[in-house]
């Protein structure tokens, strides 16, 4: 999903030209057939409306976050119409502008209108920065059952730019942890969360904590819930080596790494202590990535590959694509619920206490980079696993108090849970 390609005139024509048609009665019916003709038409992208029971189509006043979520379906249809049909990029592109295909989206139009309603809020009513640029946000919802894409949206929209929620890219901070230092201390054997560490600063004073404290013993679930910069970077410079937490990143959480880059004379790699145990990674990773990483835990284990469409369906009828999700074993289903267990203390009694969630148990991580240009919270409850990044178009540090990504997380997730 780290995809830095766009398609903007297909993207425009294909949300300028949706046609609306009647829907059937059934969540596997399609709408009732169209007279076909050799007039170019451009494609229409439905929802399912579980109130209603049928299949809705969407309008051209359609919401920014819609429209994101439009954008990125038509990525992935693309995509798949390339590596499973062999059509060029060309010619998947003018199929969707022009062949009238029917794309069945996995959005809930509840949820999608509850993300876009605080994805608004939050830019309007957030902190501006220092130069008056309205605090933006990227968000996406899964479903833990079948790695659906419910929902994704962010605070302003330009089709000109990468997607925020699949294409940009931003640094995870303290926020990938979980998955590159803890989950495979877990996974080898090399630490349990009860296990005795040192948090304290290498002999170069580096890295410091964010609380300005250390410990000479201090457990590994203590460490997680305080965020300790230092813990993770013992942990990886001790126990497993830096090639074998990249490893598992990639091959697990199918989360990509600048292993050995150069341009213009330089060198870049993310096998270094700063990008794999802090988060500051070459170049990012996507709400995507990070929602898709983190749901492998409440799955106990497995990886979903997120599904943005259920099938798409051509002029006449055939259908072309089935958005069926691959699962994939990653984890040790012990090692799983050892993480949920973690992530769960995180929320009720660590630096994650503002995502608390009323009258359910919730899991998650902040993630926060040290210049405070980008802020996170990634988390789940049984149900669902939304990823919330905070930042500025241009980066700017995030004077903002508290944790505007978790603040914005409690509010999507509560709402979901309670069915929006």
């Amino acid at each position: 999903m780290n995809s830095k390609h766009k398609k903007t005139t297909v993207f425009a024509a294909t949300v300028m030209a949706v046609i609306l048609l009647a829907a059937c009665g059934t969540r596997d019916a399609t709408p009732s057939e169209v007279e076909t003709s050799s007039h170019p038409q451009a494609s229409t992208f439905y929802c399912y409306d579980a109130k209603q029971g049928i299949w809705q189509p969407l309008g051209d006043e359609a919401s920014a976050g819609t429209l994101v979520y439009v954008d990125a379906a038509t990525d992935a249809v693309t995509a798949d119409l390339m590596k499973q049909l062999s059509y060029t990029r060309e010619e998947a592109q003018a199929l969707l502008a022009e062949g009238g295909l029917e794309i069945y989206l996995c959005m809930d139009p509840s949820l999608q209108a509850t993300v876009d309603a605080a994805c608004t809020e939050q830019s309007k009513q957030g902190k501006a920065s220092e130069s008056g640029q309205p605090l933006q946000s990227a968000v996406v919802l899964l479903e833990n059952t079948t790695g659906k894409v419910l929902a994704l949206s962010s605070g302003d929209y330009d089709e000109k730019k990468p997607n925020p929620v699949t294409q940009a890219l931003y640094m995870p901070g303290s926020a990938f942890a979980p998955l590159s230092v803890y989950a495979p201390a877990l996974e080898l054997g090399k630490l349990t969360p009860d296990s005795v560490v040192r948090d304290q600063p290498m002999e170069n004073g580096w890295p410091v904590n964010p609380s300005g404290s250390f410990h000479d013993a201090i457990t590994v679930q203590e460490a997680l819930c305080a965020a300790s910069n230092c813990v993770p970077v013992g942990i990886l410079d001790q126990y497993f080596s830096l090639e074998e937490s990249a490893q598992f990143v990639q091959e697990r959480f199918f989360s990509e790494l600048v292993l050995d880059r150069d341009e213009d004379g330089r060198t870049f790699t993310d096998l270094g202590l700063p990008a794999l145990a802090l988060g500051g990674l070459t170049d990012g990773v996507t709400p995507l990535d990070m929602a898709a990483a983190y749901s492998v835990f409440p799955r106990g284990g497995a990886y979903a590959t997120p599904a943005l469409y259920e099938k798409v369906v051509d002029k006449d009828g055939k259908e072309l694509l089935s958005g069926d999700t691959a699962t994939t074993p990653v984890l040790k289903e012990d090692t799983a619920s050892a993480m949920t267990a973690m992530l769960r203390e995180v929320v009720a009694n660590g630096v994650g206490t503002e995502a608390k969630l009323e009258g359910q148990n919730a899991a998650g991580m902040p993630g926060v980079t040290p210049s405070k240009k980008d802020i996170w919270f990634v988390g789940y409850n049984s149900d669902y696993t939304t990823a919330v990044w905070s930042g500025y178009n241009s980066k700017e540090a995030i004077s903002a108090s508290g944790n505007p990504s978790a603040v914005l997380w409690k509010q999507v997730m509560q709402a979901a849970s309670e069915g929006a």
